[in-house]
């Protein structure tokens, strides 16, 4: 018969998981929980218990709102920026002559389309305001690249190093949402009266005096 220990019992300490640990270890001693707790014990320990589970429980309610809740913001980026990300310009340099190439394959129309042209060596950045752009598929900008290599004759740098010349683009969408998009591809939205800064000139495409052919 198991003997049923009668003397008063303190937990030790305030930590109910160090009490279970204690009593755990003391069972495999021949203690038993119960002749460990007396009745007017227990009460108190079912109620910590519990108040310990209910915390796990929300603990693991708020994680699974918060995957919920990033999920549901993912997809509303991406729905956002359904149109921008059909959205590029970029630069590159032929044997005698510099292309500057641009793609909205979105199927809607862009507008306030602006484009900014810096160099590293030399230095130079240009603001360039191309105006509305239809959907067009991937194509080569005869007045951009005119503009580019007036900016660039100008500075008589023609012949620089391609991978010192970068191209910046913001434009609106069809659904009013202005965005950047940087030279390395990064797109985000911005507000509506964006504009670059700290520009050597702003200049139109179109204004721009075709440069005769060499």
């Amino acid at each position: 018969m198991r003997e049923v220990i009668s003397r008063p019992f303190t937990p030790p300490g305030d930590s109910i998981s160090i009490f279970l640990a204690w009593t755990a270890d003391h069972g495999r001693t021949g203690l038993t929980r119960e002749a460990l707790i007396s009745p007017s014990q227990m009460q108190p320990l079912q109620a910590s218990l519990r108040g310990e589970g209910y915390m796990l429980q929300r603990a693991e309610t708020k994680r699974e709102i918060d995957g919920l809740n990033e999920e549901k913001q993912r997809r509303h980026d991406e729905e956002k920026s359904a149109q921008a990300s059909r959205v590029a310009y970029w630069i590159t340099r032929g044997h005698a002559e510099w292309h500057v190439s641009g793609a909205n394959t979105s199927g809607l129309p862009i507008f306030n389309l602006v484009l900014r042209m810096y160099g590293d060596d030399p230095k130079f950045s240009i603001a360039v305001t191309r105006g509305t752009q239809g959907p067009d598929d991937v194509g080569r900008s005869r007045k951009l690249a005119n503009v580019l290599e007036t900016i660039l004759a100008a500075r008589d740098a023609l012949d620089v190093n391609p991978s010192k010349v970068h191209l910046d683009i913001a434009f609106t969408d069809a659904a009013g949402t202005r965005w950047l998009r940087t030279e390395d591809g990064k797109l985000q939205a911005v507000n509506d009266d964006f504009e670059f800064e700290n520009v050597d000139e702003r200049l139109v495409d179109r204004l721009v005096p075709l440069r005769p052919k060499a």
